[in-house]
């Protein structure tokens, strides 16, 4: 049972770490397609509203890169708080990965809306990360319990 736990724990460490990825990829292009976009004689990446929503999704993609690469860290140095770093890092890697997809379909409008699109399988696959090692509350209710904090 030891040995599962911690395979599982493991694949949960590396799959923050993809998360992060997609996270990552789904920003850029979306940063590179408000670029391009024209709407009303200018690129929709000038607008306020479009600012403010990259500017918070960058914040979140940053934090994930920390969560995923201290996962990494303390499974790679057979740390004693491994299991409470990726606890951490699935709880919150595979909620923004999910975001961070759903922001870049919502900000390519239509473009992104077609299955065909890129954005749009990366969403199916952030969503389907989400659930493959548990959902984010089971990884949230493991780190309580981890961190004797009460459910």
């Amino acid at each position: 049972m030891a040995a599962v736990d911690a395979a599982l724990g493991a694949g949960a460490a590396l799959l923050a770490s993809e998360q992060y990825g997609l996270a990552r990829w789904c920003l850029e292009e979306t940063v590179a397609y408000g670029k391009q976009r024209i709407q009303f004689a200018r690129p929709i990446g000038s607008f306020q509203a479009i600012k403010h929503r990259l500017a918070d999704l960058y914040t979140e993609v940053v934090q994930a890169q920390a969560a995923a690469r201290h996962a990494a860290g303390t499974l790679a140095d057979d740390d004693p708080d491994s299991r409470v770093a990726q606890a951490l890092a699935q709880a919150y890697c595979s909620d923004v990965a999910v975001h961070a997809a759903e922001e870049a379909l919502q900000l390519h409008g239509g473009l992104g809306m077609t299955w065909e699109h890129r954005v749009h399988t990366h969403l199916k696959r952030a969503k389907s990360d989400q659930l493959a090692l548990g959902t984010p509350g089971l990884h949230r209710e493991d780190l309580a319990e981890l961190v004797d904090l009460p459910l």
